[in-house]
């Protein structure tokens, strides 16, 4: 659904994200979530379009727009008001809730609209009378997928592993949207838990805009979260109400926010702290802020090869695009690189084996040749064969750009594209053309982050599979 802005009501909470409404039982929803709820107070109009927006696959930034709002806003009363009863609701046991993922766990727990009359019978056990163990919301086929999905990298695991070890560890690891960052981060620090380690994970998805281009406010949030994840892990921490007393003026943000993590931290700390920071390259959007943080990074590295506290902390980062930063000696990113490869043959074949598919090589050959090595698309199809909602074969004689297993990831990137103009014509030539096309910078970087191309030579860009190609020849007219 294409923004639109003009003439928008304001605070048009009750007539936005509405098609929601058509793909969710909504009332049921809200009805279950009644009874999960702590307290009295009612989940206002507003709440409910930050969530059908949700649900729609919108980003938090994308919601903010349409509802003339910040992001922040959108995260912030999301989770006050929904995110604890949503797990209490299915019985999520993760300390954070994902809201990339709650649409398709809402369907696992059958609140999706295409079984139409009956899919309120198949709500029933979410009754508080009627509530069952948690196998009645996930099934032991789709506790198997979330264990069949990973495919261990043991070069690049087993290296992470060693270097996190290390006193003055900073490693940073880049790849596109769908590469499998996230998933490869949380199995490091589940390892890195197991050792004893305490553990921070930070994504600057979730920062809300005004934080991003103010580097005071950014690293006073850093640091904020950073304490309220260890107090959450049972580490004796005051958050400060503010935090003007480690902060000064006359020595700046960065030596401010570097006393608060060693003053109010690292000296109380007896292990190991592993901080990961996700998605910094939305940081880098704004080049002065990014000089600035980035050379925090690359300080505390310094100091951890030398000052016995700071030999506590490890850093990892990750981003989805290349970064280039005015101050490129002192920066992190002249640290090695691990850029996360797409699957080979012989690991689509593990996989293969892992979801105990029957199929021969020339199969698997097939469905590498339409979507390359690229593990979303390549777990998508395994996943929805797995299942039994289509087979090997219907997969391989379907036309890959009218097949339902891609057609919601390929209408998100044709919306996004078409919203994007520049972005829609780069994208256009590269699918056009049977030779690497040369790009601006800008659009080159973008495409490669959305996953979308693969670049030659840094600006020179060519489709990242055959799916990409053949669909969006069709569609960028």
């Amino acid at each position: 659904m294409p923004f639109n802005h003009e003439n928008k009501p304001e605070n048009n909470y009750e007539n936005t994200f509405l098609e929601a409404e058509t793909l969710y039982d909504l009332y049921a929803f809200f009805d279950h979530i009644e009874q999960h709820k702590e307290d009295e107070s009612e989940i206002d109009k507003r709440v409910k379009a930050y969530f059908r927006g949700v649900l729609l696959r919108f980003t938090h930034d994308e919601i903010a727009k349409e509802l003339g709002t910040t992001s922040g806003t959108v995260q912030q009363s999301l989770s006050a008001k929904l995110a604890k009863p949503i797990k209490l609701l299915l019985k999520i046991p993760d300390k954070y809730l994902d809201w990339s993922r709650v649409p398709d766990l809402l369907t696992k727990a059958g609140y999706a609209q295409a079984s139409g009359a009956n899919n309120r019978e198949n709500l029933a056990f979410l009754d508080s009378s009627k509530a069952q163990p948690q196998e009645s919301i996930s099934t032991p086929i789709e506790k198997d997928v979330e264990e069949l999905r990973y495919l261990e990298r043991s070069k690049i695991e087993s290296r992470y592993e060693q270097e996190i070890s290390r006193p003055g560890c900073l490693l940073r690891l880049k790849a596109p949207w769908h590469m499998g960052k996230t998933t490869l981060i949380n199995k490091l620090i589940n390892k890195a838990k197991g050792q004893g380690y305490f553990t921070v994970y930070l994504s600057f998805k979730i920062a809300p805009n005004d934080v991003l281009n103010d580097l005071d406010r950014l690293l006073r949030w850093f640091s904020a979260c950073i304490t309220k994840q260890l107090m959450e892990q049972g580490i004796a921490l005051q958050l400060p109400e503010n935090l003007s007393s480690y902060w000064d003026e006359t020595f700046g943000s960065k030596l401010s926010c570097k006393y608060y993590l060693n003053k109010k931290i690292l000296i109380k700390i007896s292990s190991v702290l592993l901080v990961v920071v996700e998605d910094i390259d939305l940081v880098c959007e704004t080049p002065k802020i990014a000089d600035d943080f980035l050379d925090m990074l690359r300080d505390w590295r310094e100091e951890a090869n030398k000052i016995n506290d700071w030999k506590k902390l490890r850093l990892i980062i990750t981003y989805s695009r290349k970064i280039i930063t005015s101050s490129i000696y002192k920066s992190p990113f002249n640290v090695a690189e691990t850029e996360l490869p797409e699957f080979e043959y012989e690991e689509v074949c593990a996989l293969v084996q892992k979801y105990e598919l029957n199929c021969d090589s020339s199969q698997i050959q097939q469905l590498i040749g339409i979507v390359g090595g690229y593990p979303f698309l390549i777990q998508q199809a395994l996943v929805k064969i797995y299942r039994s909602e289509i087979t090997f074969d219907e997969l391989l004689k379907t036309d890959p750009t009218d097949s339902r297993i891609y057609s919601n990831h390929l209408e998100e990137h044709l919306l996004f594209l078409q919203t994007h103009a520049e972005l829609e014509k780069s994208m256009k030539r590269v699918v056009d053309e049977r030779e690497p096309v040369k790009l601006d910078w800008e659009q080159a970087n973008q495409l490669y982050s959305m996953g979308l191309v693969k670049l030659e030579r840094i600006f020179y860009a060519t489709p990242r599979c055959q799916l990409y190609r053949q669909y969006f020849q069709e569609c960028l007219k």
